[in-house]
C-alpha cells in the first residue's frame, strides 16, 4: 500500500566570492538551529520555481544578487519545529557566484553576523553534522568545480 508523504521543498546557496564561500549565523531566537552557522536559504513558496526562490531567499537573506551556476546536492531531512515537531523537507543546494564586494545586509530577526570563509576555516564555525556536511561539500565541489554529493 502506497503511503502518501508530504514535504516541504527548500533550497540553499553555496555564495562563493572568489574562493570564500559566505556563512551566515542564525538568530538565536530561530527554532531550527539557533546560533549556528548556515548557508543562506529557505523554503519554496507556492507556484514558485527552484531558481526563483533561490534568488529570492538570498535577497532576503543577503541582499545580494547572485549567479547560479550549478546545483551540487540534493537530500532530504527533518526540519526542526516548535514542541519537538518535525517536517519532512527536501532539499536542493545550489553553487552561486556573487560579484558584489559589498557586505551582505542582515536582518538581525534571522541571522546575526556573517563570514566569508575558505576550505580550512569550515571547522571553526559550529553547525549541526548536517550543515556541516553541505559546507564541506559545496567547499569540495567548488574546488574541483564538479557536481558532487
Amino acid at each position: 500500500m502506497a503511503r502518501n508523504l508530504r514535504a516541504e521543498i527548500c533550497v540553499g546557496a553555496a555564495l562563493f566570492r572568489g574562493d570564500r564561500l559566505l556563512l551566515l549565523r542564525r538568530s538565536s531566537a530561530l527554532e531550527a538551529f539557533p546560533g549556528t552557522w548556515d548557508i543562506p536559504g529557505g523554503h519554496v513558496q507556492e507556484g514558485e520555481s527552484l531558481l526563483g526562490a533561490l534568488r529570492r531567499e538570498v535577497r532576503e537573506e543577503t541582499g545580494l544578487a547572485v549567479t547560479v551556476e550549478r546545483p551540487f546536492h540534493a537530500g532530504t531531512f527533518d526540519y526542526p519545529r516548535a514542541r519537538g515537531r518535525q517536517s519532512r523537507t527536501v532539499e536542493v543546494d545550489f553553487i552561486c557566484t556573487v560579484r558584489s564586494k559589498r557586505d551582505p545586509r542582515l536582518d538581525p530577526a534571522e541571522h546575526t553576523s556573517f563570514a566569508w570563509i575558505r576550505r580550512y576555516d569550515a571547522r571553526r564555525y559550529p553547525a549541526p553534522e548536517l550543515l556541516r556536511k553541505l559546507v564541506r561539500v559545496a567547499l569540495a565541489s567548488r574546488h574541483r568545480g564538479s557536481t558532487a554529493d
